[in-house]
């Protein structure tokens, strides 16, 4: 019986494969494996690759940050899981050459430095660069460009610190784990680590700052990271590279959500286009349900034979799809050496985990399980000569049930390629508003269309009649139509949104220079040293240290669960004053100051992020500790801060008057072009007491990997509006059976070619304006929720979409069902009405 079973079911097959809907459902699938495949094949690729370039932001894969020297065990450990090990010493101290003498910031480093990167150095200050995987040998000393003209020095020249003499032989340019913070304070020399002992000025109880880094595979780091993590204390700090580098983790983070999001997307579309095809190949298979079980088949063999038909298709088109997607994985890495340029080496096109593969087949496996098998299950339950009679109403009772399955099987399919239960709630919940929003929509605009078609004509008339005299399956055909360019928008918005907020905070004017320690005495010369060469400050903040101790009178460390661990606690804060706003802040909550008044005096504006995690709210007493005097304020607003600006930026902002008894400094922020870094040399020898942090190399850095993953986003979108051109295209065709018999008996009436395709023409570019209307209107819901709990980013409306996007999904659908339908008028009416053809 078994064999007779697949007998039967291999012959239908071979036989049906000659119509329309098997094709449709098999192209579907092997469409939405290979596009699935594809994206996260690419995806779990360029993931890697990010990883690895932003590793160079660290010089290594992992780094362990101490006051001291570390156990000798710790490395050996390392070692033993094959991991490159290396380590740095930076502390400050003086540079002499001759009479000259400038605090510097040392970099002693050890053989293999950097593991991850290279360093850049010049011949001459400020001349082209190159890359060199060399460190300086013992004896020798590079210098930063600018500490040339501070100190009168050239190669050659011979300086010392402490009790040893160096020869500076290079310019030292770019590092590729450049810092930035206020430990930064002074222009680099770097030397070899073994010259450290002769220096003589490196003693107990000197301010140290050792770096231990490491590179390796993931499971080695895994493995180091997990025997590592219980040995270290307080004072250790092991981080990666968005613990190490604050100033990218953003931007990789939303890169990485962005990659998330596509593949999620995919896999909707792939679920739309597997849904739509094999419930039609499903409905299809009335007639050959009835004969099967006239003939005398039991339900369960006839539900075994389509369910061996729907494993062979499913199989033949997921063998395709993967392939299909294989092959353009492999043509997709070839063109990323270029994007990723500064790797000295590239995964392979076969480095990847066959469990990637998984989530295609399993894209195919579940929607195909859940949206055609069911129908199939329920013929069973027909009697014959109902079947025979299309007396099939009496198994739509399990309708709900079908739709439950493809909804589970969906929901299960996006957190097993996403992990993060956020976005799928988003994408499901919002796809299941719109749906009953779609409905009420489109019978409006459709009563609408039917009123406007009145009069018009002749094309017009027949276009919108049909629409009106089918109006279920067009409001269901204008739903699917508008999730497929609601998927596609979706996708487009994100990317601009993400791309515009990267440039908005990080413009090519963006400050790339910090001076810090600026006297009260020094802040009106600055303003005018600036305002003389045409350079623009980001303004003068002052800064007063403090340190905050209670909140609501209670000590911070009691009044925060020890599981909100926070850096500011744990150090005393920058604190500021200013009647004005911040232009890079925002409030969130409560009210700014606009000037000064005295019951203001005692109040405070708090960043959100520090407000969250402390758990605080408008109205708090906050108590902070300055020198040895304590200063209570209450919580008047709450404000977002774009950390990323480049700009001084500041956890507590007070109002004027409250610290001004209290010894401070200024800070500002300016931008130079290389042609005005001579700028700072004139500025140091006035004013030597002030410092200057340059972090015109991190800029760069960061630049460079937001092209890249801009770049990334953009492949990306292209493969998301590829499939779902073909997915539109697939659900037009499941209604070209209908199209084909109605505009034969329209040729037969006496109609000619140009009524009857232009009719079609009518009809598909009208389905075509509302669905890309109602897919905007959803688009722009689903990047408001997208926006506002992924990207933490502020929303905005999408003015131009509102006008494109009908207009180009009007034209594409109404060309796409002219291009398909004009079969008919090639064809013998006779035939069509036959259904001789497929």
């Amino acid at each position: 019986m078994r064999q007779r079973v697949i007998k039967i079911s291999s012959k239908l097959l071979r036989k049906e494969f000659r119509h329309r809907e098997l094709k449709i459902l098999f192209l579907a699938t092997v469409i939405s494996v290979a596009t699935v495949s594809l994206i996260s094949l690419l995806g779990d690729h360029l993931q890697k690759l990010i990883v690895q370039t932003s590793s160079q932001f660290i010089a290594a894969d992992r780094q362990l940050k101490s006051p001291r020297t570390v156990p000798s065990g710790w490395i050996e450990t390392a070692k033993s899981l094959n991991l490159e090990t290396a380590h740095t010493l930076n502390f400050a101290s003086m540079l002499f050459a001759g009479d000259e003498m400038q605090l510097v910031s040392v970099k002693a480093v050890s053989d293999g430095y950097p593991l991850k990167g290279a360093l850049e150095t010049s011949e001459q200050p400020f001349s082209p660069a190159k890359t060199t995987n060399e460190i300086p040998s013992p004896g020798t000393i590079w210098l930063n460009p600018r500490l040339f003209s501070l100190m009168s020095v050239s190669k050659g020249s011979i300086v010392s610190i402490g009790d040893k003499e160096f020869k500076v032989t290079q310019v030292i340019n770019r590092e590729p784990d450049v810092g930035f913070g206020m430990s930064a304070v002074a222009p680099r020399a770097m030397i070899n680590i073994a010259d450290i002992d002769a220096t003589g000025v490196v003693q107990p109880g000197s301010r140290l700052s050792w770096t231990y880094l490491f590179a390796g595979s993931d499971s080695a780091l895994t493995a180091l990271d997990f025997w590592l993590k219980p040995k270290l204390s307080g004072s250790h700090k092991w981080v990666g590279v968005k613990e190490g580098r604050p100033a990218i983790a953003s931007s990789i983070e939303k890169a990485e959500t962005y990659l998330l999001l596509g593949g999620s997307l995919a896999v909707l579309l792939a679920c739309v286009a597997i849904a739509m095809s094999s419930r039609q190949y499903s409905t299809k298979q009335v007639d050959a349900v009835a004969l099967l079980k006239t003939l005398g088949l039991s339900g369960s063999q006839v539900v075994s034979i389509f369910a061996l038909q729907i494993t062979f298709i499913f199989l033949i088109a997921g063998f395709a799809g993967t392939a299909l997607g294989l092959a353009g994985y492999a043509l997709g890495i070839s063109s990323l050496g270029s994007l990723f340029p500064e790797l000295s080496y590239s995964l392979n096109w076969y480095d990847f985990k066959l469990t990637t593969l998984f989530v295609g087949w399993a894209t195919g496996a579940v929607v195909m399980l859940t949206f055609a098998l069911p129908p199939i299950i329920n013929l069973k339950l027909v009697p014959p000569m109902k079947v025979l009679r299309r007396e099939t109403a009496g198994v739509n009772r399990f309708n709900w049930l079908i739709g439950v399955a493809g909804g589970c099987g969906t929901l299960l399919l996006l957190y097993l390629y996403s992990q993060d239960w956020i976005l799928v709630a988003i994408l499901m919940s919002s796809f299941a508003v719109l749906s009953a929003l779609l409905l009420l929509v489109s019978f409006v605009l459709l009563k609408t269309v039917s009123i406007i078609g009145t009069g018009a004509s002749t094309y017009w008339r027949l276009g919108v009649s049909s629409i009106v005299r089918r109006r279920w399956q067009t409001v269901f055909q204008i739903q699917v139509f508008s999730l497929a360019l609601l998927l596609l928008a979706v996708i487009y918005l994100t990317r601009t949104a993400l791309l515009g907020d990267w440039q908005a905070q990080l413009p090519e004017d963006a400050p790339n220079h910090f001076l810090i320690n600026i006297s009260q005495e020094q802040v009106e010369d600055i303003a005018s040293y600036f305002d003389r060469e045409g350079v623009r400050t980001s303004g003068l903040y002052p800064m007063v240290r403090g340190r905050l101790s209670h909140i609501n009178s209670t000590p911070v460390k009691m009044a925060v669960s020890k599981e909100k661990d926070f850096n500011a606690l744990n150090r005393e804060l920058n604190l500021t004053w200013s009647d004005r706003l911040p232009s890079d802040n925002t409030l969130k909550k409560g009210e700014w100051w606009y000037e000064s008044r005295e019951q203001e005096a005692n109040r405070v504006s708090v960043e959100s992020t520090l407000a969250e995690k402390l758990g605080l709210k408008l109205g708090d007493q906050l108590t902070f500790t300055i020198g040895d005097r304590q200063v209570d304020v209450d919580i008047q607003s709450i404000r977002t801060v774009e950390w990323d600006s480049m700009r001084p930026n500041f956890y507590m902002i007070f109002p004027e008057g409250v610290l001004d008894r209290f010894p401070s400094t200024f800070i500002t922020s300016v931008y130079l072009t290389s042609e005005q870094k001579s700028l700072l040399n004139a500025l140091s020898r006035k004013y030597p007491t002030i410092t200057i942090l340059e972090i015109d190399q991190l800029i760069g850095k960061v630049r460079h990997i937001i092209y890249q993953v801009s770049t990334v986003i953009e492949l990306i979108m292209y493969l998301i509006l590829a499939a779902s051109f073909l997915v539109v295209m697939a659900l037009i065709n499941i209604s070209m059976s209908e199209r084909y018999r109605e505009g034969a008996l329209m040729r037969t009436l006496g109609a000619n070619s140009r009524l009857v395709l232009g009719s079609q023409f009518v009809e598909f570019t009208v389905i075509g304006l509302l669905s890309g209307l109602i897919a905007v209107v959803g688009a722009e819901f689903v990047v408001w929720a997208i926006q506002s709990k992924l990207f933490n980013s502020d929303f905005v409306v999408h003015t131009s979409i509102w006008l494109w996007l009908p207009v180009a999904s009007g034209i594409v659908i109404g060309c796409a069902g002219y291009y398909l339908v004009r079969k008919v008028t090639r064809s013998s009416p006779l035939a069509i009405l036959r259904q001789d053809i497929g």
